[in-house]
């Protein structure tokens, strides 16, 4: 009997082994061979999506990591969150797309907007509430393709529950 109950515990083991997610690692600041990531050349359009499993559902940015191409100058980055959401709560401080660390002057013109294309707000609509995108310019003056940017992306739904994410962005 005891030979059986260790055959089992065997076959069980094996069985939730190939059932457990691989691990990945990702070393702070160097790209990850595993992230989904977009290459920008004069614009880029990054979407805020919710991706749903087993019942769970949560957001997340469209690419993990943004990488601005070698020699592409002064690229527009805009993020557009889905219906019903916006990049503050009640004050344009409360949300937005902020880097983690400080700005080297390798991004510039950062502002919430209601214009998709990201120019910005005009003068009747710069209620931030109502803003659904938020606009970058990405200098690309200085290559740093293993030295990534961290930035955190808040934005509200429509109950005002705050939302946060942590996405990279690189100089090729």
């Amino acid at each position: 009997m005891p030979s059986r109950t260790l055959l089992c515990a065997t076959i069980l083991g094996a069985v939730l082994w190939g059932c457990t997610p691989a691990l990945t690692i990702q070393t702070i600041g160097t790209s990850s061979p595993t992230a989904s990531h977009v290459e920008c050349t004069r614009s880029c359009r990054v979407g805020i999506v919710q991706k749903c499993a087993f019942g769970q559902c949560k957001f997340a940015a469209e690419f993990d990591e943004i990488h601005l191409a070698r020699g592409s100058r002064n690229v527009s980055i805009v993020w557009h969150l889905p219906d019903g959401h916006a990049f503050c709560n009640r004050y344009v401080s409360d949300g937005g797309v902020v880097l983690k660390g400080a700005n080297d002057e390798q991004f510039s013109s950062m502002y919430s907007t209601d214009d998709p294309d990201g120019a910005p707000p005009g003068p009747s609509h710069r209620d931030c509430r109502t803003h659904a995108y938020f606009h970058w310019t990405g200098v690309n003056s200085v290559p740093r393709p293993e030295a990534g940017y961290g930035y955190t992306i808040i934005f509200y739904d429509r109950s005002g529950h705050q939302h946060a994410l942590d996405p990279w962005i690189y100089n090729d």
